[in-house]
């Protein structure tokens, strides 16, 4: 039976984590709630500030008497209780004041780092901690980078970067902090490429900011700082940022409007570059590199509405032929059906597998179906639907592999709109020449060559 070796207790909210080698690095948040706590007032209750002829002599009094009553609620609150502490086996560890930090108005929050050694019998744990608030998380193998958002009374937005040094031994270390225009509008928005930080962003959403774009920046953590390399902008006005793919020394970029561009940056030697755009009607949510000069899309079409306003009516493939980024290309698309919806593709990548020139994709049909005066959705297939994808053909369907709840009403799991859908198929792998499909409730196995009918079914209540 499984044996507990190890127990961390850790009070705040997870941002982040990773393990490198035998060391294990969490990202905790918590709330710095001594002002509520404190219950500190500001003004004598008994001072009218409107009285006329108000006393001078006793208004000083009043505020020399709140501040001593102020200060001895201070003395008698544990300011301790509040912040973020690690339990170990009964051994509490809390922030030290010399590996606390602050950067520039970055909040009120601690975001505290944590990292311990699980080779040792007795782990060694330390925690670095920085007053800011929580944000988006990318981590390396030595690197960890925290994108917070800092809203400013203008309604301009900014973002702190963060950098912390994951190194081979604990102690981990702050690196700095610095700021970027715009906020971080996708999970995908940042990535560590050649000791350098990408990150893409924009000013806000389109509604609110029509004559801004999209960002990219580059960072580098450099003698005790993290300084900002380069900055490259001017595209995507008017337009929200979607789905950013990485890939090597170049960034591509999907936003949402009636006719969606895709953007390509690269970065060399540290400085970003804009080259081009391609301008495809829809909504893309995924994209991945299927060669090096072709690009595979997962998204929606786009119908009716004008140039800034449209609805998305079915799910879509495209392969964008990227080798010269100053004119991608279209080169294949397919239209998968106004009933069909892959919201697992829409919202993680994950859902789904490429592998070689197979795509594993899961699929929900959602049929209409009328009685009279009675509308309902009605889901007729729920499963993983399987591709052949070619740069050079585009897409053919190998087959489909049907989950045990197919048949279920739509009620269960189909929804008026395609995003709310939810899906059957959660993950899919390749193994060797099979397939595997795990659902919510089984896992089917089928012969990629002879697909249509389990060799393997597992089902779990």
């Amino acid at each position: 039976a499984p044996k507990l070796l190890k127990r961390l207790d850790i009070r705040g909210r997870l941002v982040a984590a990773r393990r490198t080698d035998n060391l294990v690095h969490s990202v905790i948040s918590a709330s710095l709630r001594f002002e509520r706590d404190l219950a500190l007032r500001y003004f004598p209750g008994d001072l009218d500030p409107c009285a006329p002829n108000t006393d001078t002599r006793a208004a000083l009094r009043a505020f020399e008497t709140l501040r001593a009553q102020n200060l001895e609620q201070i003395r008698r609150t544990n300011l301790e209780a509040n912040s973020p502490w690690l339990d170990a086996d009964g051994d509490h560890l809390a922030p030290e004041a010399c590996r606390l930090y602050r950067a520039k108005d970055t909040g009120t929050d601690l975001m505290t780092l944590v990292s311990c050694d699980l080779s040792e019998d007795e782990p060694r744990r330390t925690l670095t901690s920085l007053i800011s608030q929580p944000g988006v998380a990318d981590v390396s193998d030595k690197k960890l980078y925290i994108a917070a958002d800092l809203p400013s009374a203008e309604h301009a937005h900014a973002t702190a970067v963060h950098a912390f040094g994951l190194g081979s031994k604990v102690p981990s270390q702050y690196l700095g902090s610095a700021r970027v225009k715009g906020r971080v509008m996708v999970a995908s928005s940042l990535d560590e490429w050649q000791d350098a930080l990408r990150i893409v962003t924009r000013q806000g959403l389109a509604f609110d900011h029509p004559d801004e774009d999209a960002t990219l920046s580059v960072l580098s953590a450099r003698d005790g700082q993290l300084e900002l390399l380069g900055v490259s902008g001017g595209a995507a006005l008017n337009q929200d940022l979607r789905f950013v793919r990485f890939e090597g020394e170049h960034v591509f970029v999907t936003t949402s409007s009636f006719t969606e561009p895709v953007l390509a940056f690269s970065v060399r030697s540290g400085i970003p570059a804009f080259h081009g755009a391609l301008a495809v009607p829809g909504y893309t949510t995924f994209m991945r590199m299927l060669d090096e000069r072709h690009l595979l899309t997962v998204g929606y079409t786009a119908a009716g509405g004008s140039s800034t306003n449209a609805y998305f009516d079915r799910m879509l493939l495209q392969i964008v032929d990227v080798s010269d980024l100053r004119v991608p290309a279209l080169r294949h698309e397919l239209p998968l059906g106004v009933s069909i919806h892959s919201p697992g593709a829409s919202t993680h990548y994950r859902s789904f597998r490429l592998e070689r020139d197979k795509l594993a994709l899961p699929i929900t049909t959602c049929d209409l179906e009328r009685n009279g005066t009675d509308i309902h959705f009605q889901m007729t297939f729920s499963g993983v639907v399987l591709y052949e994808v070619s740069p050079l053909n585009g897409f053919r369907e190998l087959g489909r592999v049907a989950s045990a709840s197919s048949a279920k009403d739509a009620d269960e799991g189909c929804m008026d709109w395609m995003s709310r859908v939810q899906p059957e198929v959660q993950r899919s792998v390749f193994i060797d020449e099979f397939v595997y499909a795990f659902s919510r409730h089984s896992l089917h196995v089928q012969d990629v060559r002879a697909l249509g009918k389990d060799v393997a079914m597992l089902t779990a209540p």
